[in-house]
């Protein structure tokens, strides 16, 4: 009798164990490739497609595209070369991708049932898996799409934040958290689903309400044609997100925040007034491979000193940086043998409609773009690769015209203009927002179109695409003439 005693007293004990670990595992580093099989049951041809696409990263910034064809009984096997745990998806055989988790140097077994595929009601997953997280992948895999977090708040979105008007923000908090208490209920009430998926999904919805109910003051605003400052929020007003601290779970280490956890983290943690807000232990050689290639991305070579740490720092991505770092001395290298930039400048005493009037008036003759950016802004970056098809079809028709302030630091802008081809202002604090306040802009990158004369014509808050970009620029009272559409 006592001898039952212990194994069952063993078996509570393990069984509150499994229990209690239910969010995902930590990262697993290695140089050992992932082995994923598939296996399509009921696979048949033509009607099936032959060939999948496996879309990853095998680090931080090199996203692979791998395509394997399947024989003729739906059989494939491909080797990933993955840093780490990471999420990878699968395309081609529904309509829209499907994500799991795999792991270097485990194999990972996905079997696709087709005939489930077509069903509307499947009696079961048409996707199971074998290998690590199986019961996990197998839940992402189908059910997924049905608890995406920004389904949680899309009543609250768009047209939805008139229902506030009106509202106090601790009103609009009741709402946000009843969405999520709602949400959490139902996905634990789906008996579908194991408690890996469901406690990362919860881990999702917290992230997720925590942005909403940080934009709060905005919100309500926003709904009664007033101020964020009007609008403030008591001390307590974020308590659920500190006590949630969702950051620190494994289960954030798979999100879409995986890009740059600290900094994510380090945001949210701001805004909730959380000082010792962390993230996974596992995370540490991501964190420090991110930290070193801000200083590339901002135009800052490593030193030797730096250089010589990354091996202890961020081993599994120290040859990515490396080769980042030479890419960038060979860039500046070339920069400054063949410059394609001017910098301009302006009296500093110019004040009101003057400041733009002087910036545009060497321009007269010839359409011109004059974008409002910082060294720090990400879209305005991303933007400025995005145009370069229409700055080469316009070369000699148009000008380019690019104005900065003191937010940039003048060290970094001095590094970074000679990679954006165009002529560059630097103005004072009091100029640059006397330019953004003339234009009424919230924010950057803001791009104005300047006609033959010197006159605004077009004006957009964000990058509104190359095909927008050029139509105004080549319009008929602009007068450069149109060349070939330029894609993006």
């Amino acid at each position: 009798m006592k001898k039952i005693l212990f194994i069952l007293l063993v078996l509570l004990q393990t069984s509150m164990e499994m229990m209690a670990q239910k969010q995902l595992p930590p990262l697993t580093y290695s140089e050992q490739p992932a082995t994923l099989v598939v296996q399509i049951k009921h696979f048949s041809e033509p009607s099936d497609c032959k060939n999948i696409k496996l879309h990853y990263f095998h680090g931080l910034d090199d996203e692979k595209v791998d395509t394997i064809a399947l024989s003729a009984d739906g059989y494939a096997k491909a080797t990933l070369d993955l840093v780490c745990t990471k999420v990878v998806s699968i395309g081609g055989l529904i309509e829209n991708e499907v994500c799991f988790l795999m792991t270097p140097g485990k194999e990972t077994v996905l079997n696709v049932d087709a005939k489930l595929l077509n069903s509307p009601n499947p009696s079961k997953p048409a996707f199971t898996f074998k290998g690590e997280n199986a019961e996990y992948n197998k839940d992402k895999a189908n059910y997924e799409s049905e608890y995406q977090a920004e389904q949680l708040v899309a009543g609250i979105q768009g047209t939805g934040l008139s229902q506030f008007k009106g509202k106090t923000v601790q009103q609009y908090k009741e709402t946000v958290m009843g969405l999520y208490n709602e949400g959490v209920a139902r996905l634990n009430a789906d008996k579908r689903l194991g408690s890996a998926f469901k406690d990362y999904q919860t881990t999702c919805y917290q992230i997720r309400i925590g942005a909403s109910l940080a934009a709060a003051s905005a919100v309500v605003a926003y709904a009664n044609g007033g101020k964020a400052a009007d609008y403030p929020t008591p001390p307590d007003f974020m308590d659920e997100f500190k006590a949630w601290n969702p950051f620190a779970s494994n289960n954030a280490l798979y999100t879409n925040f995986v890009s740059d956890l600290e900094g994510y983290a380090q945001a949210f943690g701001q805004l909730a007034g959380m000082e010792d807000i962390t993230v996974p232990e596992s995370y540490s050689q991501i964190a420090n491979a991110i930290n070193y290639l801000k200083d590339i991305d901002n135009l800052k070579v490593l030193t030797p000193e730096q250089v010589a740490k990354l091996s202890f720092d961020c081993p599994m991505f120290e040859d990515e940086v490396i080769a980042k770092n030479e890419a960038l001395k060979t860039m500046l290298e070339e920069n400054a043998k063949n410059p394609q930039f001017v910098i301009r400048s302006i009296p500093e005493d110019l004040e009101g409609e003057d400041v733009f009037k002087a910036i545009v008036e060497p321009y007269k003759g010839k359409p011109t773009l004059v974008d409002f950016w910082a060294t720090w802004c990400g879209p305005c970056k991303a933007a400025m690769k995005t145009i370069e098809p229409v700055k080469e079809a316009l070369k000699g028709k148009a000008n380019f015209i690019y104005v900065t302030g003191p937010s940039s630091p003048k060290d970094t802008w001095n590094k970074m203009i000679p990679t954006i081809h165009g002529e560059h202002y630097y103005v004072t604090e009091a100029q640059y927002k006397t330019l953004l306040d003339q234009f009424e802009s919230q924010g950057i990158p803001t791009y104005v179109i300047v006609d033959q004369l010197g006159k605004p014509a077009h004006k957009h808050i964000g990058y509104p695409g190359n095909e927008t970009m050029m139509e105004e620029l080549t319009s008929k009272h602009l007068g450069a003439p149109r060349p070939e559409v330029v894609k993006e």
